[in-house]
């Protein structure tokens, strides 16, 4: 079967040639308020490594074959797929300005410490405790007014604090929440002039934009920050809240991601018929938010080790069937098939 672009050399220009160029960078510290940043690396490569597995169908597997053959090894294509998956947190898609921070800023709090590579990280989040949003989505991003708020001293309160009188940029408005923005959703630079009363274009959407731009132009850069979806895999992202045990519990996952064998391919082959390439790219993260709110919204409010070790079990394996079905997706529809979006 023939795909989109012809199957030797023009696909892996395609694919590699461009994303050669994005992710040379040296990758930055690990971030918080998202999995670890070595935690997006391996769930993107396990997604990868699952496909090649005996738990792959058809489908799957060609597509393991696809990016290994585009990539020239399977090493190189887990490389491309894991760093574009870790290093999408340190993009600067988000600006926000103030008066008493002199001025526009896309990296934040330096002084606090709060969302500490990049705003682009308050697009990170899906709220599934409310249906609907203010702009038309099927559940709003971060929004501060839909939150835990701890006291005073929670992060939720603290990011409040700082960003108090800053305000979402125009040109962020005009193309960061534009592209994040579907059908029947509208952001007007008047919706974010006060933090407190923004709400963020929600993580799925994001994820369907880097779907329609990987097919639009195929590289592993694209394809791999589908994968950074698997944020909804953290019960907090699924919550839309930067307390609540929100790094305690990412870091404890990060710790034992190898000692507990989070990678348990016979596990994510049991959940990876929740998703389906048939879905559009934001219904694969809804799903997956779906679950991590919705079965361990508990780690919100328990530091119980043995419980904390089984919800990173399961959103991990989760997670990594998620980018699975994202990555079989975007092989699919470059046969033309499961373009749907």
């Amino acid at each position: 079967m023939n795909s989109r672009f012809s199957w030797a050399r023009p696909l892996r220009a395609q694919l590699v040639l461009p994303c050669a160029l994005l992710i040379a960078a040296i990758a930055a510290p690990a971030p918080a308020w998202s999995w670890q940043g070595s935690t997006h690396d391996r769930i993107a490569r396990d997604a990868l490594r699952f496909m090649g597995s005996g738990h792959a169908d058809q489908d799957m597997a060609r597509a393991y074959d696809l990016y290994v053959s585009s990539a020239g090894s399977e090493d190189y294509a887990l490389d491309l797929l894991g760093t574009a998956a870790r290093d999408y947190d340190n993009r600067s898609d988000l600006e926000y300005c103030g008066w008493w921070v002199f001025g526009c800023h896309t990296t934040s709090d330096w002084f606090l410490g709060l969302v500490d590579s990049a705003y682009t990280k308050l697009t990170h989040a899906i709220n599934m405790a409310f249906a609907g949003g203010d702009f038309g989505n099927d559940h709003p991003g971060y929004d501060y007014r839909k939150v835990y708020a701890d006291g005073q001293l929670s992060e939720d309160a603290l990011l409040k604090d700082w960003l108090y009188n800053q305000n979402v940029s125009e040109w962020t408005i005009d193309v960061t929440f534009a592209n994040y923005s579907f059908e029947g959703q509208s952001y007007d630079h008047g919706d974010c002039d006060d933090y407190q009363d923004c709400e963020h274009p929600p993580l799925d959407n994001a994820v369907r934009y880097w779907f329609d731009s990987a097919m639009s132009y195929p590289t592993f850069t694209r394809i791999g920050y589908m994968c950074h979806g698997a944020d909804a895999g953290v019960p907090q992202h699924a919550r839309g809240t930067w307390g609540r045990n929100h790094v305690d519990l990412e870091k404890h996952c990060q710790g034992i991601y190898d000692s507990h064998g989070l990678a348990d391919f016979n596990l994510v082959g049991q959940f990876v018929d929740a998703y389906s390439t048939a879905m559009r790219a934001d219904q694969v993260i809804t799903t997956l938010a779906d679950f991590s709110y919705f079965e361990h919204a508990a780690t919100m409010i328990t530091n119980d080790s043995a419980y904390w070790d089984l919800a990173c079990r399961e959103t991990i394996a989760h997670a990594i069937a998620a980018c699975a079905v994202l990555f079989t997706k975007a092989s699919n529809c470059l046969y033309g098939e499961d373009c749907a979006n």
